[in-house]
């Protein structure tokens, strides 16, 4: 059995996002599920560090935009947007008395940033704003008396939760438009009676040890365009195949997951690496080497 190309890197779990089509044929990267998935705003998951120098446990958190509700995956509570939220800027708070803390995310940067004030949380006038989720208000009157500040970088890996099933066949619908050929008969999976391993010139899904292919089929190989999902660590190439290997132009997309993936002003948010592949390997015909086509990646509008 071949090496996958993304176990040698390891330990880059970077989210790996590309953004031009200029000079690659991915076609899939184009489909809209998939970029709703990536980027999508409606629903975004972040996993948010401090400046600390120690390594820590993110602190997870899901934005409803649709509902205008934030969930804290580690207190599993929900919590109202502050009316003061624009389309850039997410604001809420949360309490913990005396102290109420009023949290802002900004979207393009990825900043999360708390300010801390001590209140009287049985104040009528309090009770009233809190009540119509405009705490912010309340900075015209209370001073802060600390404030925080965290960094953070989108993830996707809680999507799949409980949901890879409905992503996995809308990536398959739209890839049988783009494709131009049929649905593969059944799905495709380890062992003697794998029906992929007919499959000719057709696009169907197959789900492998550690990982889902969703794409063109050729001979029973994974041939022409394909997503390769690898569940276990949360990565994602998006690509050309030929006969199973990476083979022509690709993009992998791997999530932060580290500290410092997150909070240094370098290894922020995100990356891109695009490029050309031969047989699983980063191309020696590519112009730069993988590490020198690393970039900075801001959140996509």
């Amino acid at each position: 059995m071949k090496n996958n190309w993304s176990t040698k890197f390891i330990g880059f779990t970077f989210l790996f996002i590309f953004l031009s089509s200029n000079c690659f044929s991915e076609n899939y990267l184009n489909l809209k599920s998939f970029n709703n998935f990536i980027y999508g705003k409606d629903i975004i998951h972040l996993a948010c560090y401090t400046d600390s120098d120690e390594p820590e446990k993110p602190l997870i958190i899901k934005i409803n935009s649709v509902d205008k509700i934030i969930y804290d995956l580690a207190d599993y509570e929900f919590i109202n947007f502050d009316i003061s939220s624009t389309d850039s800027v997410i604001k809420f708070n949360t309490e913990k008395p005396p102290y109420l803390f009023l949290n802002s995310i900004k979207l393009k940067s990825l900043e999360f940033s708390i300010s801390e004030i001590i209140i009287n949380f049985k104040d009528s006038n309090i009770v009233s704003v809190l009540n119509q989720n405009n705490a912010f208000s309340l900075l015209k009157t209370y001073q802060p008396t600390n404030n925080f500040i965290f960094n953070c970088a989108i993830i996707w890996k809680y999507k799949l939760f409980n949901n890879k099933d409905k992503y996995y066949n809308k990536f398959l619908e739209e890839a049988l438009i783009v494709s131009q050929k049929p649905k593969c008969s059944g799905i495709g999976g380890l062992g003697p009676d794998d029906p992929s391993l007919n499959w000719n010139n057709c696009v169907g899904i197959k789900k492998g040890s550690d990982y889902v292919y969703i794409g063109e089929f050729v001979d029973g190989y994974y041939h022409g365009q394909g997503i390769q999902i690898y569940e276990a660590n949360d990565e994602i190439y998006v690509g050309n195949f030929k006969e199973d290997y990476k083979d022509g132009y690709g993009t992998f997309f791997f999530q932060a997951k580290s500290l410092f993936e997150a909070r240094d002003r370098f290894y922020k948010k995100s990356w891109i690496v695009s490029g050309k592949f031969l047989e699983d390997e980063w191309s020696d015909e590519n112009a730069k080497s993988f590490y020198e086509t690393i970039e900075q990646l801001d959140f996509k509008y």
